[in-house]
């Protein structure tokens, strides 16, 4: 072995021993998030949050192998105490604190191993895994309602100027003289577990192709509205399909497919607008420069 492949070796074990420490330690914090992930079906998708992390480092593993590291060795000190809060916090059943720990002392080894130098390739990526975090379920819930009542609004505004058919709205129950029960929005069509999942696709992509903090906003932005309309579509068409008779595609499978459907066309539609900035995004950098 040549002497700069022997340097670089022991450069990576400074890396990778510190790593899977972390990682151990790191273990009852997962757990805890396992179980949130698990406890309802919104937050089913952010499981693949550290998933898509890694894929994201994976792509960057020739530019680590190139990169000079320049540590800030003095925040490695935090990490003890901050290691024992997450501990203790996953020791009383508190795993979103926990998770924030974890991302956190992710953070600081980044910094202590990397440095500012190369916060792109580390940093950006790991900031990104506070999206597997569930927010609190009362705010869920108080997102659910008033989606809830959103979508309820729409669609009575549409149905009232295009359905002749439409009688009333009573609350999220809808009436129409050509059914006998009434069609209701329930809180899974509130699309709150869409929007998590946009938020996370678009935020993957602007990570991904690395966009400066501009074009992350707007990307995130375009996922929100983009997981409102797509819902907004998903809940017209099970509904136009319940007046058309075809009640038996409302439900199971094909209620099913069409969520899937909406999710696919969303991801294509943020893949494609993502590489759509990265060129615009490109000729800033370069006139900021």
């Amino acid at each position: 072995m040549s002497g700069n492949g022997a340097n670089s070796l022991i450069a990576w074990r400074k890396v990778w021993l510190p790593a899977a420490g972390l990682l151990a330690v790191s273990i009852p914090a997962f757990t805890g998030l396992w179980r949130l992930w698990h406890c309802g079906r919104n937050f089913e998708g952010l499981m693949i949050v550290p998933v898509m992390c890694g894929f994201i480092l994976f792509k960057s593993r020739n530019e680590f192998a190139s990169s000079v590291f320049k540590p800030i060795k003095k925040v490695l000190y935090i990490l003890p105490a901050t290691t024992g809060a997450m501990l203790a916090a996953s020791a009383y059943d508190l795993p979103r604190i926990s998770g924030l720990f974890l991302v956190f002392n992710s953070l600081a080894a980044s910094l202590g191993i990397f440095g500012y130098s190369n916060w792109r390739l580390s940093a950006v990526p790991l900031i990104f895994l506070f999206l597997m975090i569930p927010p609190p379920q009362g705010a869920v819930d108080f997102a659910t309602v008033n989606l809830q009542r959103f979508f309820s609004m729409i669609m009575e505004a549409v149905f009232s100027g295009f359905s002749d058919s439409f009688l009333e709205r009573q609350g999220f129950k809808f009436w129409f003289d050509s059914v006998d029960c009434p069609m209701v929005i329930a809180p899974e069509c509130s699309g709150i577990r869409s929007l998590l999942g946009f938020v996370i696709m678009s935020s993957f992509f602007a990570v991904f192709d690395r966009h400066s903090i501009a074009a992350v906003i707007l990307m995130i932005t375009t996922g929100a509205v983009a997981a409102l309309a797509l819902n907004f579509l998903r809940i017209f068409v099970t509904m136009q399909m319940g007046l058309g008779g075809l009640e038996q595609y409302t439900v199971g499978f094909w209620h099913g497919f069409l969520g899937i459907a909406v999710f696919v066309v969303g991801g294509v539609t943020l893949s494609r607008f993502s590489r759509f900035l990265k060129p615009l995004d490109q000729q800033n950098q370069k006139e900021d420069r």
